[in-house]
């Protein structure tokens, strides 16, 4: 408890003791344009040197469709550059710095992060298995269980309809 209490002193005392020359408006409204800032993925035209597949060249030219504040941010704006399914690259950017991005040579979509829940058959909650009550603990929640599947890669429908003599299905 004493370490606590000594802690909370040392925090107050120190709030008491903070220069009072407008720093702290300045850290605020920095705290509001990163908290303005939204993570995007932005789809661009291939670059020429694409067979060349440079990575650095390709980052610079990714790198160029962002304006020159990001360079001089505080935290990393530039997250990461795709060049192997899609040209492009994902960054941290104001409402304004898109649409600025919008409007250059080579842009051709960009979309925002979205944060997506796991929708699986696999969760515990979606088997309704609950570790209060049921089966699942009754059953000692699986403990020394084996579960396998054995994969033989053949179809089995494709074979009875291959048999029928109708058409052949290739995927």
């Amino acid at each position: 408890m004493a370490p606590v209490m000594l802690l909370v002193l040392v925090l107050i005392s120190a709030s008491f003791f903070r220069p009072s020359d407008g720093t702290a408006y300045l850290s605020a409204t920095n705290a509001n344009q990163k908290s303005d800032l939204k993570t995007y993925i932005v789809h661009v035209k291939q670059h020429e040197i694409r067979m060349a597949s440079q990575s650095d060249d390709i980052e610079s030219y990714h790198r160029s469709f962002l304006p020159v504040t990001t360079a001089a941010a505080e935290e990393p704006r530039f997250l990461r550059s795709y060049r192997n399914v899609t040209s492009g690259f994902a960054a941290r950017l104001s409402e304004e710095e898109m649409q600025n991005l919008r409007g250059k040579s080579g842009f051709i979509s960009a979309q925002k992060e979205r944060i997506l829940r796991p929708q699986t058959t696999h969760l515990p909650m979606f088997l309704g298995l609950h570790p209060e009550t049921g089966f699942w603990k009754q059953s000692n929640f699986g403990k020394g269980m084996i579960i396998g599947v054995l994969d033989t890669g053949v179809n089995t429908w494709s074979l009875i309809i291959f048999r029928r003599r109708y058409a052949t299905y290739t995927c």
